[in-house]
């Protein structure tokens, strides 16, 4: 069913209108009609028309004007001019509103009709984007909290997989190369302040969880985890590097502001208490320290909102990817690999090179292999291209460029002893 809405103040016109259009189309159109500008606009608020037919002169309210004053109430309405005038002007301001026929009196039954299966054929498309859109939509719903959940036990996980959380990250749109953690706890009061009865509690959230998570949706933005015994992380995310020292105060501040109210509101509205830690801010592909730092400082802070400080575990990354250059320096090593395996992004990782080693990820491979190269070459018997090979330069030039670079003398001269003295 189509809604048809004409407008002329010439009442012969509505009626020839309205006998083509009901015996072109019938029992397909549901019909309005007036007589000025001013009854069309109060009329089609009410009626919301699919396609309007509308004469330009008419008395007050010109039709244009009246056009312009229905879209705003009714902007997927289909509009088609029936004027006498066939006037530049206002054919052109007529294209302007976006009209989609500008007809000239008399009209012939058959451009009626055309004009008017070709906006049926507009509206038609413009239903069903609307409902595909509206399927998608009622998709999402269901399909998101999948998401979600899937997304922050990757990050809650020490070992999940980073291509997993990226691809959980691109479903959800998130963009930001860094976040963090906060985390709420919840439980009964004990007497000295603290939080007990955790299984207890956790049985009472089930049925509060939705309420929970609409409230936290509604002061941060960012991905609510599932219930997870009495506590629920939430993600946060940010645009701001790790090391940007004002942007972390700034986001610390604000974070810590909003969780404040956001406490007020769970405990008035869900009659609970709780508890609030956030952990620091880290690169998504080590976002699992945040939540590490969170969990930790429920467990050993006593304030009711706490902000962790950073937990200072770059020494372990280093450490791992020192290892793992140790065992694997004659493989065709790169930085992503090496990031790979110690859990942390290659940016993060070449930083992380420079603060701790005071060295970047490339010289500090190179002087691995050049170590265990000068060794080769005064303890063995194999050939500057063989020992090449082995430390990671299969092509025997190349290596020799390093080496020489590096030790101020070939190979071949510092086989045969020849290297010059410090």
């Amino acid at each position: 069913m189509y809604k048809i809405f004409l407008v002329d103040d010439e009442s012969i016109v509505i009626e020839a209108l309205t006998f083509i259009i009901e015996n072109a189309f019938p029992e397909q159109c549901e019909m309005r009609s007036a007589k000025t500008g001013r009854a069309f606009i109060e009329l089609a608020e009410q009626f919301n028309p699919d396609i309007c037919f509308v004469d330009i002169q008419m008395p007050g309210i010109n039709g244009l004007d009246a056009i312009k004053e229905v879209r705003k109430t009714n902007p997927n309405t289909i509009f088609l001019i029936v004027s006498a005038y066939n006037e530049f002007d206002y054919a052109k301001e007529a294209i302007d509103l976006g009209v989609m026929a500008y007809l000239n009196k008399p009209i012939e039954k058959e451009e009626i009709t055309q004009n008017l299966t070709q906006a049926m054929q507009e509206v038609d498309a413009r239903r069903l984007a609307r409902a595909r859109a509206l399927q998608t939509q009622e998709k999402l719903e269901i399909v998101t909290p999948i998401i979600e959940n899937g997304l922050i036990y990757q990050m809650t996980n020490e070992f999940g997989a980073k291509e997993t959380l990226l691809s959980y990250l691109s479903m959800l749109s998130i963009e930001e190369p860094c976040g963090n953690f906060m985390v709420l706890q919840f439980g009964d009061e004990g007497d000295h302040g603290e939080l007990t009865n955790a299984i207890g509690v956790s049985v009472r959230l089930e049925g509060l969880y939705d309420k929970a998570k609409k409230l936290i949706a509604a002061t941060f933005r960012g991905v609510t985890g599932p219930l997870m015994g009495n506590t629920i992380p939430v993600f946060l995310p940010s645009g701001e590097a790790e090391d940007d020292e004002a942007a972390l105060k700034r986001i610390r501040d604000e974070q810590l502001l909003k969780a404040s109210g956001l406490a007020e509101e769970l405990k008035k509205k869900l009659k609970v208490k709780l508890r609030i830690a956030f952990g620091a801010v880290h690169e998504v592909h080590d976002i699992s320290a945040s939540y590490k730092e969170a969990t930790r400082a429920l467990k050993y802070e006593a304030e009711e909102i706490v902000y962790a400080k950073k937990s200072d575990n770059a020494k372990g990354v280093i450490r791992k990817a020192c290892n793992y250059i140790e065992l694997n320096y004659a493989s065709d090593l790169s930085l992503d690999e090496v990031a790979l395996h110690a859990g942390v992004s290659p940016h993060y990782l070449s930083k992380l090179f420079k603060k701790e080693t005071g060295t970047g990820f490339v010289d500090y491979l190179t002087d691995v292999r050049l170590k265990e190269a000068r060794e080769l070459l005064e303890t063995s018997d194999k050939s500057v291209k063989e020992i090449g090979a082995l430390v990671g330069y299969p092509d025997q030039n190349y290596f020799s460029r390093i080496f020489k670079k590096q030790m101020k003398v070939s190979p071949t001269d510092y086989k045969e002893g020849k290297r010059e003295k410090t």
